[in-house]
């Protein structure tokens, strides 16, 4: 099971084992009782409304067609207000798109990281709140290209002079995916 925590949200994803009729996936809080979130064949699972800043535990249960219930996995997770303002998570883009966030007023530079799957491709640190993305760019000397594929960046506040390398925690992640080559 994989859980990505949102703004107010958390999403899980889980593989479904071919004996399986269905899962059950239920939530609690440190002082609080277990509520049955969803039930279902679905792989995935999103749990909005949640409180920023609360860990919330999920259990998924497989269920058989008997309905024998598994025992469990659990996994903990805290929703985070995300400050990324555009384009929105899981955009479908045709051009390099302009990456923007909240400011924070005591942030000198920003420091954006933009991966395609596990690879990060880009590092640049901004004094604004703002980043246009070109369509071809050199990181670590190789030359870099925004081709079709789906994109994770990041973005944290940096203080002071770059050289003292002191950043505040991450601003949030959202995706986007580049439709056609561009």
């Amino acid at each position: 099971m994989r859980a990505v925590a949102g703004d107010a949200s958390v999403t899980l994803t889980y593989e479904l084992a071919s004996e399986v009729d269905h899962v059950t996936i239920s939530r609690s809080t440190a002082n609080g009782n277990a509520q049955m979130v969803y039930a279902g064949t679905a792989t995935s699972c999103t749990d909005r409304g949640l409180a920023n800043g609360v860990e919330y535990r999920y259990v998924i249960r497989s269920v058989d067609p008997a309905g024998n219930s598994s025992p469990g996995v659990a996994i903990d997770v805290t929703p985070r207000r995300n400050y990324l303002r555009a384009p929105k998570d899981g955009a479908a883009l045709r051009k390099p798109p302009k990456l923007v966030w909240a400011r924070n007023a005591e942030a000198s530079y920003y420091n954006v990281q933009l991966f395609r799957g596990d690879e990060k491709i880009l590092t640049a640190w901004p004094s604004k709140a703002i980043f246009r993305l070109r369509s071809t760019w050199t990181f670590q000397g190789a030359k870099q290209r925004l081709a079709a594929g789906r994109y994770r960046w990041y973005v944290w506040p940096g203080y002071g002079a770059r050289s003292r390398v002191e950043y505040g925690p991450m601003l949030g992640s959202r995706t986007f995916e580049i439709v056609a080559p561009a």
